[in-house]
């Protein structure tokens, strides 16, 4: 197979579920027994969650480590000891990939590698520290977010970082073409404007550049104009051709080049997921034909697999995965191309399908039975929907609760919505009554009014690109908090020991940074806007990033420390962040408009949902079940003496790419399987 010729067949059958799901490199396979527990171990829930709260508590080291708060500021033995010993949990991971894969195969996974790198170096800084008693300048405290980066639970994060790197070249292109705009027109300003000594906007061609590159931002705007506007008139022309050129057309023109080479990425991206998922269905095929059984895989060998993949899965739930991959009967086989499904197929949550005559509460005495079924007609009225009143939600709410039941209540989301918004309206109403604010009852009550956006179609549109951007969008949220960890760190290093207040005398800034001591003006409050800890260090950078009058911090910082090459800093925050926030906009627009035309491609509103329908006969269930036999009497489907069972996972956007690209598959399949025949 790969080199596993050591390996038991029953565990290496189980590793292959698992690399083709977590889109992992068949060459870091375990290649005998003796490795096999460190493979284990590292791929285990209770490591993954010590790795995360190590990761976690490594990065809020920064709290109280030096420039922090002195309420919170700890000695240096302290948060040096306890850094050593979450380095050393950390470093476990990277201990046991070593004892599986080897040095060679350890060290060619690049980002293995730069965390083993990472974590050797800050080892040594920390002992160093701990020695010394004393801490130095140590940059390198901003790489700790490659150790959260790296955790099981971070894939999202990974899968963004990831784009954005492959997304990078035509961005760094168009990057190129604009600060070429740029330096051309500091180069006219400064030889149009640079002989008026009142305009200290183009002085030099140093500071051309600059004002040339903070009005890209149009933080400086008209301020940078107004000299030149006074001389005349004609001077606007410069500044509006400049601002038509590189921030309407180029930069627009970035998102566009950008928009278009993400949504390659994701049909690529996609394309390679779904072949090595099969690749590694194959493998896990050929392992588990019985002998002499060379056409398909039986029951009993896939519900070994189930059973070591999911210890807790019943032989019902895989007898019902089993046929909903195609297989007939206990006694037929599954083929190769029926078993490439399983990634979509084992994960479902399988219940019996409810008709008219079969709902939760059949069972019940006749009395509340037709009680609920009464309540059922009423709800699926549109009078009904349209009781509003507050007096009306809790009566709304339980008699939902009675006639679907809490499983059939909280599948929609809107009634899931519906019950936290009365919940927390309950609330606030015990805490006016015992004397506490009512706040909360007048917050909660407008939230009700999101339930007419389900009425229309374009709003229904927007909410269902919103659910389908949701893991996107935090993965973007921790990606800029983790770029925000890493700037404020080395913004601490370098300006912590900078004081701003009446600073940047005889500058353009000056009176922004002047204390007043007055509560009628605030022009001078642009000191608080400091690295003196890791707080006001992220509060800085986040108005950088809004880029309203960031250039006062920026000139402010490069006033006190008489270094002109102090604005490369936020220079490069405000480029970094630009990347990724036009990624990000990329990533809504391909996903409102993926949604879109798979709505006009599909036919189907199911958005990521995995549904599939199987039907057992009585004898199968009493086969499998017997202790349901009595409950299969009482329930028969339609009087057909066959159960019907449904079963649903709230997929991925990979299972709407599935349905989207299902034309393609077969090409793609076609072509992989002859650069990369099957193995028998």
């Amino acid at each position: 197979m790969r080199g596993s010729k050591d390996l038991d067949e029953q565990d290496e059958v189980k590793l292959d579920p698992h690399e083709g799901e977590n889109n992992e490199k068949f060459t870091s396979h375990p290649h005998n027994r003796e490795s096999l527990p460190a493979y284990m171990l590292v791929h285990n829930a209770l490591f993954y969650i010590c790795d995360l709260g190590a990761s976690l508590l490594l990065l809020s080291m920064a709290v109280v480590e030096p420039p922090a708060y002195p309420l919170l500021q700890i000695p240096v033995w302290v948060h040096a000891s306890v850094e050593i010993i979450l380095l050393f949990i950390v470093g476990l991971e990277s201990f046991m990939k070593v004892r599986w894969q080897g040095w060679k195969t350890f060290l060619s996974h690049r980002r293995s590698a730069l965390k083993a790198l990472t974590l050797a170096i800050m080892a040594v800084e920390t002992i160093v520290v701990i020695v010394r008693q004393e801490s130095h300048l140590r940059v390198t405290r901003a790489l700790r977010p490659i150790f959260l980066i790296d955790n099981h639970y971070c894939g999202g994060v990974r899968r963004f970082i990831r784009q954005i790197f492959q997304s990078l070249p035509p961005i760094l292109d168009m990057l190129i073409l604009i600060f070429t705009f740029v330096l051309v027109f500091s180069l006219i300003g400064f030889s149009i404007f640079g002989s008026n000594p009142q305009d200290p906007y183009f002085s030099s061609l140093e500071t051309s550049f600059v004002s040339l590159f903070v009005l890209l931002t149009t933080a400086n705007y008209p301020d940078v104009m107004m000299p030149a506007y006074k001389e005349s008139r004609w001077a606007s022309a410069f500044f509006v051709i400049y601002l038509l050129v590189v921030l309407y057309f180029l930069m627009n023109l970035m998102l566009a080049v950008t928009y278009e080479r993400f949504t390659c990425l994701e049909k690529e991206k996609f394309r390679r997921l779904f072949l090595h998922k099969r690749e590694a269905c194959h493998h896990a095929f050929n392992l588990l034909l019985s002998q002499g059984q060379h056409e398909g895989i039986t029951f009993s060998r896939f519900h070994g697999l189930l059973s070591s993949l999911h210890p807790k899965q019943s032989e019902l739930s895989s007898y019902l995965a089993f046929k909903a991959l195609g297989g007939k009967a206990p006694d037929s086989v599954l083929t190769r191309e029926q078993f490439s499904s399983i990634h979509e197929i084992r994960r479902l949550k399988w219940t019996r399908a409810k008709c008219q005559e079969s709902q939760w509460h059949s069972g019940l005495p006749h009395v509340i039975d037709k009680i609920c079924t009464g309540l059922h007609t009423v709800i699926q009225t549109k009078l009904f929907h349209c009781l509003v009143y507050r007096q009306v939600f809790i009566i709304e709410a339980v008699m939902k609760l009675l006639a679907l039941g809490w499983r059939g209540y909280l599948s929609s989301g809107w009634n899931t919505f519906d019950l936290v918004a009365t919940l927390a309206y309950l609330v606030g109403l015990l805490a006016h009554a015992i004397g506490g604010p009512s706040s909360l009852v007048i917050v909660v009550q407008p939230l009700r009014l999101l339930r007419l956006f389900k009425i229309k179609k374009r709003y229904r549109d927007v909410f269902g690109t919103m659910a389908l951007l949701f893991p996107r969008m935090l993965s973007a949220s921790l990606v800029l908090t983790l770029l925000y960890y890493f700037c404020a760190i080395i913004g601490m290093e370098l300006f912590a020991s900078y004081n701003l207040r009446d600073c940047c005398k005889n500058t353009s800034v000056e009176d922004y940074y002047r204390d007043l001591n007055s509560i009628s003006r605030y022009d001078g409050l642009f000191y608080l806007n400091n690295f003196s800890n890791l707080f006001s260090s992220g509060m800085t950078l986040f108005e950088l990033m809004v880029v309203n009058n960031w250039h006062v911090i920026m000139e402010g910082y490069a006033a006190v420390t008489g270094s002109a090459w102090s604005r490369c800093y936020f220079m490069a925050f405000y480029l970094v962040t630009m990347v990724v926030l036009t990624i990000t906009v990329s990533v809504f627009l391909e996903a409102f408009l993926f949604r879109i035309q798979y709505k006009r491609t599909v036919g189907s509103d199911l958005g990521g949902y995995v549904c599939k329908e199987v039907s057992l006969s009585r004898e199968e269930v009493e086969r499998l079940e017997p202790n349901c036999y009595s409950y299969a009497t009482l329930h028969n489907d339609m009087g057909l003496g066959e159960w019907k069972f449904v079963g649903k996972q709230w997929g991925s956007k990979s299972v709407m790419q599935k349905r989207m690209y299902q034309d393609e598959i077969p090409l793609w399949v076609a072509q992989h399987e002859n650069d990369h025949p099957i193995l028998s």
